[in-house]
């Protein structure tokens, strides 16, 4: 079960560089998503939910040329191409085994399904009409890599629609690590107004809008086995190292289970809607 809530929309402000984030090891973000590519369709709830939504924003206009960059299994794409069937649409994800999943499952939706890094797209200068990506930025390093190679790749007034996480995503299960020991144990994600920065100095015209959607669960233990089934793990390097100790896990649930609602044990995605076009 989850619900969404609109809070508010950004065009910019704070400073990128305040924000201290420890290093994305990429290729471990490509191993972990590609062990979870066939069982991340049944688990991933609120990133469909999201995505329903971006692909609803993207319904403006007749885009020609369009690219899904994170496609993942490829079921957005799909959704896509039932959007736009006279689109040439390309695919493309840093994960091998989401690339394999996707060729499996909807081979013909796309024209490219290509294994690629977001940062480095393999795509030519003011080529694409809409460039769409569902959570994938946030496990970028710096988002200014992302919004500049989203910015050179489209046309003038070529549209950006995006998702990312935010700050406050998974608070309950940070602050119940908090109390057992003193390693970061959810990934560090930016502001919306840091988001914002970053689009707007690569050129893009526009705003991030933040939402809250709360999944509940039921029990801590099922929130956990969720983000590993959807491949959603800590890769950030400041990451606590070595296994998780029987006794340590314990005391996250008990201090977990303080959060506990009717409904059941809540995690909050803190999300951020990204919707630009380029100058």
């Amino acid at each position: 079960m989850n619900h969404a809530v609109t809070i508010k929309s950004f065009v910019s402000t704070s400073p990128l560089s305040d924000l201290e984030r420890g290093a994305v090891d990429k290729s471990k973000v490509a191993e972990s998503f590609s062990a979870a590519a066939a069982t991340y369709d049944l688990l991933a709830g609120m990133q469909k939910e999201v995505g329903e939504s971006l692909v609803s924003l993207s319904r403006e206009g007749c885009p020609q040329d369009i690219i899904d960059v994170g496609c993942g299994t490829g079921w957005l794409t799909h959704r896509l191409k039932n959007s736009f069937p006279e689109a040439r649409l390309c695919a493309y994800d840093l994960s091998p085994g989401m690339i394999e999943y996707a060729l499996a499952h909807h081979d013909n939706v796309a024209e490219i399904w290509a294994v690629a890094d977001m940062e480095s797209l393999p795509v030519a200068n003011a080529s694409q009409d809409l460039v769409f990506s569902n959570m994938a930025m946030q496990w970028l390093d710096d988002p200014r890599a992302w919004f500049a190679e989203a910015s050179r790749v489209l046309r003038p007034g070529g549209r950006l629609i995006c998702s990312t996480l935010l700050t406050q995503t998974l608070f309950e299960l940070e602050q119940a690590w908090h109390g057992v020991d003193g390693g970061r144990h959810v990934n560090r994600f930016l502001s919306a107004e840091q988001v914002a920065e970053a689009a707007v100095s690569c050129g893009l015209r526009g705003e991030c809008r933040e939402s809250l959607y709360v999944r509940f669960h039921d029990s801590a233990l099922d929130v956990m086995k969720e983000l590993k089934g959807i491949g959603a793990h800590n890769i950030q390097s400041e990451r606590p190292q070595g296994l998780t100790g029987k006794r340590r896990l314990r005391r996250v649930i008990e201090n977990y289970e303080k959060c506990r609602q009717e409904q059941g044990v809540p995690a909050t995605y803190h999300v951020g809607v990204c919707v630009y076009s380029r100058i």
